[in-house]
């Protein structure tokens, strides 16, 4: 397998922007920095130089747009987050009884998840590449489309209580046992593929009966 540094010398040079489409060529590298990401699940084996190649730009112009590697590796990780966010949003519409909110959200975070098991691993396998500044663990406030999953989660579970529908408790800490165990399941199916694993959705069908016989009134 070649490494991504070893790019072809002859990558064509990119036509420049006009004045005012900067944004495109934005994107243009969002694009080829998530694909290299999402191949190698690596983020100190994407190099700003192979991304200049596959765009055709030089590393100065891609520092226009993003202070340093760091900041464009995030920024491909907030892509990520937000294609599962409007995930959500598709699945939820329509959906009013908060219970079977709660199972809507857990059935799109696993297809996301099985979907797409290199972009998981990524984003929700290797926090320090979502995170990548030491000095700087953002708070959870601070998090956005990466935790917008949980937050609808969240509001589910307080929906259900004060309708009576589940035992009256602190909702985070259950969202919270509820993500862990959904995140439990999709990140081993992905570490161990190999694995005689049941149908996904018998997984998920006794997650649910579990989560009923234990919580709803």
């Amino acid at each position: 397998m070649s490494n991504t540094n070893d790019v072809a010398e002859q990558t064509p040079r990119r036509v420049r922007s006009r004045r005012g489409h900067g944004g495109g060529l934005r994107d243009e590298i969002l694009d080829v920095a998530e694909v290299l990401l999402f191949e190698t699940a690596d983020a100190d084996s994407v190099a700003i130089r192979a991304i200049g190649q596959r765009v055709g730009v030089t590393a100065p112009s891609i520092y226009r747009h993003f202070p340093d590697k760091d900041e464009l590796i995030r920024a491909v990780c907030v892509r990520g987050f937000e294609r599962l966010s409007v995930l959500f949003e598709a699945r939820l519409a329509g959906v009013s009884d908060p219970i079977e909110r709660i199972h809507v959200l857990a059935r799109a975070y696993a297809d996301f998840a099985l979907g797409n098991p290199a972009q998981y691993r990524v984003l929700l396998m290797s926090p320090h590449i979502a995170h990548h500044d030491a000095d700087h663990v953002p708070s959870f406030d601070d998090r956005g489309e990466s935790m917008s999953g949980l937050v609808r989660l969240v509001e589910a579970v307080e929906s259900a209580m004060e309708l009576g529908c589940l035992t009256r408790q602190d909702p985070w800490m259950l969202a919270l046992m509820l993500w862990t165990t959904l995140h439990g399941i999709v990140s081993l199916r992905i570490a161990e593929p190999d694995l005689p694993w049941p149908p996904v959705e018998l997984q998920l069908s006794t997650m649910f009966s579990l989560f009923k016989h234990g919580m709803v009134v």
